[in-house]
């Protein structure tokens, strides 16, 4: 049985594979009914999730009712604590296939938690030495280790998406720390998002792509503006803008060429009404600007189709 399984799963990954289908496409084809057993399922999960944030809710609730009264080794221990403990459940719940829905629950727990526990940490036992970017440093800097780690060896996409994360807090706080400018600060991160989430899709891990292709786009874009607005210097933002078209062509990212198509909308309502508000052809360039967002909409659906086969 097994083997027959394995090889039906084969024939199906090589017919895909030779026809371009990809997996979600598959998955939306798959209509599964909707048993008796299924729908109790669903509930019981509503239910044991909405438990659960009950719980954290009143840990959290209590928390805040005994703080005043207890210790800094105290504070730290039910802050810190909880996180840790999700962490490592999390981490002994992936070997073990019966808990496996219960995996990245566990670790968006302990990277919600793990912060604040830190930074109780360093606010009860270190010296203040007034920089608070420099604590924020230090928590994100430890996490981005931690998280890097386990990803390493689970290789889930819920740890690589928390590592960018906390990868991305680091760099924008190093950066706020030096007193880089803002707009450079937000290329920056702008640019390390959109490499990452390349690397992310070059690991398989497609699901969390667009979120980071859509951040990574929207910072570039408003640090390049923020950076030339004003100035002979403009255009440039346009050859930005244009590059991502390029990129989320190449890509196959619907994410990242919505975000070009908005940042260019967005940079032409800007230029109208900079450039044009107070003479006679204002009513005029609405008119072109409306015919122009028009035909930058129907070209980027119809990119947007046929992107249809990554889904990205």
């Amino acid at each position: 049985m097994v083997s027959e399984r394995q090889s039906a799963l084969e024939r199906i990954v090589a017919l895909a594979e030779s026809h371009g289908i990809a997996a979600d496409e598959i998955a939306q084809h798959m209509t599964m009914p909707k048993t008796p057993e299924r729908q109790g399922g669903i509930v019981k999960a509503l239910l044991a999730y909405t438990g659960g944030t009950f719980i954290f809710a009143g840990l959290g609730l209590l928390g805040s009712m005994i703080w005043p009264d207890i210790g800094p080794l105290q504070r730290v221990v039910i802050t810190l604590g909880p996180g840790m403990v999700a962490f490592v459940l999390g981490m002994v719940a992936h070997r073990e296939f019966r808990f496996a829905k219960a995996v990245t629950p566990l670790f968006l727990v302990a990277a919600f938690l793990q912060p604040a526990g830190l930074f109780v940490f360093l606010d009860e036992f270190v010296p203040r030495a007034g920089e608070p970017e420099l604590a924020a440093l230090i928590v994100f800097g430890v996490l981005t280790l931690q998280q890097g780690m386990a990803f390493a060896q689970l290789d889930r996409a819920s740890l690589l998406f928390l590592t960018l994360i906390f990868w991305l807090a680091f760099i924008g706080t190093t950066m706020v720390w030096l007193d880089v400018d803002g707009d450079v600060t937000s290329i920056t991160v702008g640019l390390s998002a959109l490499f990452l989430g390349h690397f992310a899709a070059m690991r398989g891990h497609h699901s969390i792509t667009p979120f980071w292709y859509f951040i990574g786009g929207g910072c570039l874009l408003g640090g390049v503006f923020a950076a030339v607005q004003v100035g002979p210097a403009e255009i440039a933002y346009l050859g930005v803008n244009g590059f991502l078209v390029y990129l989320s062509i190449r890509l196959a990212s619907r994410a990242m060429l919505v975000v070009a198509v908005f940042g260019l909308i967005g940079y032409l309502s800007y230029f109208t009404y900079e450039y044009f508000a107070n003479v006679i052809g204002w009513p005029v360039a609405l008119i072109v600007m409306g015919l122009v967002m028009i035909g930058v909409s129907a070209y980027a659906f119809k990119l947007g189709r046929g992107m249809g086969g990554a889904g990205r």
